[in-house]
């Protein structure tokens, strides 16, 4: 499945790319997100929560990519298999637009077909 949101900072792009190593600082943005925490410099020990009890947990870990303005990253491990792009642009002075896209698909194979039936993540 993929997902995709976008989010409005207003805040210059350095800035935004800086919050993001403080993964908490857009816990407002992503309320579903129960642990993010940065264990290095290229991952971060990641679980959040969905409906009907299921949690998921992953390690992940950033990717080489060929531009400054986006991260891209993947999992390790876990209950959840994802891969994702960050990406930031300035749309103009202190305002900048952050789209996250990620494709994830639950290894559990009870919620896997909940998700691919309602897409309750």
């Amino acid at each position: 499945m993929l997902l995709q949101k976008t989010l409005h900072m207003s805040h210059p792009l350095a800035e935004c790319k800086a919050r993001l190593a403080s993964i908490h600082s857009y816990r407002r943005q992503f309320l579903m997100v129960t642990k993010a925490t940065v264990t290095s410099s290229k991952t971060v020990d990641f679980s959040f929560r969905g409906p009907l009890g299921f949690k998921a947990h992953t390690v992940l870990l950033a990717v080489d990519s060929e531009s400054p303005e986006q991260y891209a990253f993947e999992s390790v491990g876990g209950n959840i298999d994802l891969m994702g792009l960050v990406d930031f642009a300035e749309i103009r002075p202190n305002w900048t637009e952050i789209t996250v896209a990620v494709h994830y698909e639950i290894k559990n194979r009870l919620f896997a077909w909940l998700d691919g039936r309602f897409g309750f993540v």
